[in-house]
């Protein structure tokens, strides 16, 4: 089988995700899978913030991100599927299809809020930049 990665952010509809990708039976399991939580950049007003408050808020943001995939982790320990555990700081769309193709994934699976199409091309969807921008299969769950 390939790698998978999945994109998970903590949400009910992240953990859904990574339990779709758990449940399959074992011949279609991944054979790694890689677990992404993707921080977006910080809003700042450079004038204001110094260099070392924004390195504290990049320390901050990667302290969540670990917190976050830890809760990803206990679902996978007793799946038995090979994994890791990946943080990025950047645009969520991007650099969700960036991280697939530097791990040489396969298939990317994230969780979707739902929001219907109206909302979702008004107020823009991290799923629909995914879509738009991968290469690879991407598998929505809802």
């Amino acid at each position: 089988m390939q790698k998978v990665l999945v994109a998970f952010d903590g949400s009910e509809s992240s953990i859904r995700a990574l339990r779709f990708v758990v449940e399959q039976p074992k011949a279609a399991r991944p054979s790694e899978l890689h677990l992404l939580n993707v921080q977006d950049y910080p809003i700042v007003i450079s004038e204001y913030v110094t260099s070392s408050m924004i390195e504290a808020i990049r320390r901050g943001q990667t302290e969540h991100s670990r917190e976050v995939l830890a809760r990803g982790v206990a679902l996978l320990e007793s799946s038995g599927i090979p994994h890791h555990e990946h943080v990025v700081i950047g645009f969520p769309g991007t650099a969700i299809t960036e991280q697939a193709a530097a791990l040489g994934c396969g298939q990317i699976v994230m969780g979707t809020r739902g929001l219907g199409m109206v909302k979702g091309l008004v107020l823009g969807s991290v799923a629909q930049r995914v879509i738009h921008l991968s290469p690879v299969p991407v598998t929505l769950v809802k």
